[in-house]
């Protein structure tokens, strides 16, 4: 059994490239005298190679020897190459094999705190899938408030598994999600034109024009009730001139209409005020709008006994 080289500390974390070991002769029976001397043979090219930090060289070299002498320390070499390699997975499997081999192996503590470490390396590498369906054209998107990496050709991001905030500005959107290895992720994009604190601006420009309209629409109604007091003035100060035997009871009423009508017209002059400034701050929104959102779009349609709008508003 070929002796074991010193084991190095270093973990290595980077994606795993994979290749396929040459064909070394291996014409001796495994388990022969032949077989156990080229196996040594390999085992000191390989141990050699590990030094000198060709890493995948070395695990070719090393799995060739295990073929003819399956030795578990052969099985230890093989995982500290591919640990080298960022192989994580791959070094998992030699360890594990090393410790089924060699259960009494007098480092099996240290190896197990290293297959723990390593399966979470080997599931940080196993990267997952996220796209983000619909966002506009030229939007600024970032992930735990640091830019989005650039996508991949089919326009998704491969990302170590995790929680993620993802936010799009401008639009306001804003949405946690977590990505998984080996899952692809779909995220609705639902943006709402909003200032990124939660205030959509179509919501709230809708809103304030249906305000505005309401105020119109109380204006105008106590609008026509100062006008019908008005004329309830005018009428009333017509009958006090020819009717004079009831003229305290008309003075009055005369004077109760004027003060209808003056309260009346105060508060529709009031009501008309502010729907205009409603109204103009719902418009101010909308045009906000307008600029990070497409342009809604209507439609005509015949409806029973009229017609009817129909779009996207």
């Amino acid at each position: 059994m070929p002796l074991m080289f010193r084991r190095l500390g270093s973990l290595a974390v980077a994606v795993a490239l994979t290749a396929a070991p040459p064909a070394f002769a291996q014409s001796a029976v495994p388990g022969s005298p032949e077989a156990l001397a080229e196996a040594k043979r390999l085992y000191a090219e390989g141990a050699a190679l590990f030094k000198e930090k060709r890493f995948r060289e070395a695990a070719e070299r090393f799995q060739a020897a295990y073929d003819l002498d399956p030795s578990p320390i052969l099985l230890y070499n093989l995982a500290r190459s591919a640990e080298e390699t960022g192989d994580a997975q791959g070094a998992v499997e030699h360890y594990q094999a090393y410790l089924a081999r060699y259960p009494q192996a007098e480092d099996r503590d240290e190896v197990q705190r290293r297959i723990r470490v390593l399966e979470a390396v080997s599931r940080q590498q196993r990267t997952g899938r996220l796209f983000l369906e619909g966002a506009p054209a030229g939007a600024t998107v970032t992930f735990n408030g640091a830019p989005a990496p650039s996508t991949e050709q089919d326009g998704g991001w491969a990302l170590p598994p995790g929680r993620y905030a993802v936010r799009v500005e401008p639009g306001g959107f804003a949405q946690d999600v977590e990505v998984r290895p080996d899952e692809t992720l779909r995220v609705p994009y639902a943006g709402d034109g909003s200032d990124g604190e939660g205030r959509p601006y179509r919501l709230w420009g809708w809103v304030s024009v249906g305000s505005a309209v309401a105020l119109a629409g109380g204006a105008v109604f106590f609008g026509l009730q100062a006008s019908a007091a008005e004329d309830d003035f005018h009428s009333l100060s017509r009958e006090l001139q020819e009717n004079p035997p009831n003229r305290l009871e008309l003075a009055e009423d005369k004077d109760a209409a004027q003060d209808d009508a003056r309260s009346n017209a105060l508060v529709a002059n009031i009501l008309w005020g502010v729907a205009g400034a409603v109204a103009a701050t719902g418009v101010t929104l909308l045009i906000l709008d307008s600029t990070s959102d497409p342009a809604p779009s209507a439609a005509i349609v015949p409806l029973p006994g009229g017609l009817g709008l129909t779009g996207s508003f």
